[in-house]
């Protein structure tokens, strides 16, 4: 601790120096302030601490692939909520996440990410994976490149989320609005109708008009 109670980290090292005898002769040693480097480490812990604890914690999946080497380095767990797998075999084989791609949609995800030179800042996609269990799901992807100090990518990170409910809340609300447009349609047509009854007794012509209209 120095007089205006900061605290600096020293590392000394001492070796000694022995005579013909064995004996210890003199001592010589250096001492040097690692402050910086002990505080740019705890940084670096605290930070990743932090990065764990939200990663653990949020329903999307968060991974940190080596492109150079092909493995996973981290996967959030996540990742065994939604594909319904151990992250463990992902660890063991990079090759699990690709195959559990449904075979529709495995040609177009392979071109999307599984790539050789990157010419963008991130890649994205919407496919569908079939877990264990033979349910399928809906995820969407985003990736984005890491480089090193020579500018190559040498790691990728990447989010995926599953948006199963959302394609499906979409698709039932597509299925509403052709609901309500055919009752539109419908209520439109019957009003027609009952207006040129009003209007005329022929129902013969009455419906042979409302038809052809209906075609045109």
């Amino acid at each position: 601790m120095l007089p205006d109670n900061s605290v600096r980290y020293i590392e000394a090292r001492v070796e000694a120096v022995l005579d013909g005898e064995g004996r210890v002769k003199s001592l010589f040693g250096t001492v040097q302030d690692i402050s910086d480097r002990k505080l740019a480490l705890a940084a670096l812990r605290d930070s990743e601490e932090r990065f764990r604890q939200l990663a653990e914690h949020i329903r999307e999946i968060f991974y940190l692939q080596d492109v150079i080497e092909g493995r996973m380095l981290y996967i959030s767990p996540a990742y065994e909520q939604v594909w319904g797998r151990p992250g463990a075999e992902l660890y063991a084989n990079l090759n699990v996440w690709i195959d559990s791609v449904v075979s529709e949609d495995r040609d177009r995800v392979k071109k999307v990410f599984l790539i050789d030179e990157w010419n963008t800042s991130q890649i994205e996609a919407e496919y569908r994976i079939q877990r264990p269990d033979g349910t399928i799901r809906q995820i969407r992807a985003r990736a984005f490149p890491i480089y090193n100090d020579q500018g190559k990518v040498y790691r990728v990170a990447g989010i995926a989320e599953d948006i199963t409910e959302r394609k499906h809340g979409e698709a039932v609300e597509r299925q509403l609005i052709e609901y309500l447009r055919q009752q539109a349609d419908l209520q439109r047509l019957v009003g027609t109708i009952a207006q040129r009854i009003r209007q005329s007794l022929n129902l013969d012509e009455i419906l042979n008009t409302t038809v052809a209209e209906l075609r045109a």
